[in-house]
């Protein structure tokens, strides 16, 4: 399960990664462009939290995460 830990906080960081570049391509104006930049890596945070919900699920109950998730 220390793997699995390990995952979930590097996903963490990713997420505050993506998030913070995000709020970098705000700052650097409104253009379409950095509006479409910052949408980007907000939806990788976003992606970054559904892998760490399902990493929950998973330890949880890995038989009900399979049953959602590989059938």
């Amino acid at each position: 399960m220390r793997d699995l830990d390990l995952l979930e906080q590097y996903l963490l960081r990713l997420r505050q990664e993506f998030l913070q570049a995000s709020h970098r391509a705000l700052i650097g104006g409104f253009e379409d462009i950095a509006l479409r930049e910052a949408r980007g890596y907000a939806l990788q945070a976003e992606l970054c939290d559904r892998i760490r919900g399902s990493l929950k699920e998973l330890t949880d109950d890995p038989a009900q995460f399979i049953k959602v998730y590989l059938s």
